[in-house]
């Protein structure tokens, strides 16, 4: 028979793995990158410093040996990134957009000058995904709310990715058709109704 001890060990082990799992959808993005001067010469040690446009919260961390930096855990919006290091001017980059499971990568070039000017970048490459070799799509509120959908089946958004291809009525009213047809989608080559989704019920 297991002791005591056992079962109580076992029951934790039950109950981490429960929280991983409840904890899988990702909410978040992140922001990396490196600084270099204007040679490609890493900068180690520059303050860098990301600031939410909508609420003025900052983040703040300094680059690597390697000159690299990296923000976790950033909540998805429009953001400023700012890097001070002494021989070099401010660089500020305004906005840095931030989306939803995705790393947003933005590479800094100092140009040599004192630390009261600064170097201002208000334009935006389109976000690359170069971190991982997952692909995702993210569908802003506004379109969906003016987007005409047959049935106003939500799913229907699905179809606007990239290498996905929607079956069967999984785009058409929903009325009368089995609790599967609505996420019938071939993704990346998968078979149909692989797919699947999970909500977010907290507050």
């Amino acid at each position: 028979m297991r002791t005591l001890k056992q079962v109580a060990f076992c029951l934790i082990l039950t109950a981490l793995a429960t929280l991983g799992v409840a904890r899988a959808q990702n909410t978040t993005g992140s922001v990396t990158g490196t600084v270099a001067d204007a040679g490609g010469a890493i900068v180690p040690n520059a303050s860098v410093t990301l600031t939410n446009n909508s609420t003025g919260v900052q983040q703040k961390a300094q680059t690597t040996e390697s000159g690299d930096y990296q923000f976790l855990n950033v909540q998805p919006g429009q953001y400023t990134l700012a890097v001070e290091s002494p021989g070099f001017k401010r660089y500020v980059q305004n906005p840095v957009e931030v989306q939803v499971a995705l790393a947003t990568r933005q590479n800094v070039s100092m140009a040599v000058g004192g630390t009261t000017e600064e170097v201002t970048v208000t334009t935006q490459a389109p976000i690359i995904q170069t971190e991982n070799a997952s692909l995702g799509q993210v569908v802003q509120g506004q379109a969906v709310t003016n987007m005409p959908l047959n049935g106003r089946n939500v799913l229907a958004l699905v179809g606007l990715v990239p290498g996905v291809v929607p079956q069967g009525a999984s785009q058409a009213n929903l009325t009368g058709l089995g609790v599967f047809s609505a996420g019938n989608f071939q993704i990346g080559g998968g078979t149909a109704n692989q797919s699947s989704e999970l909500f977010d019920a907290l507050p």
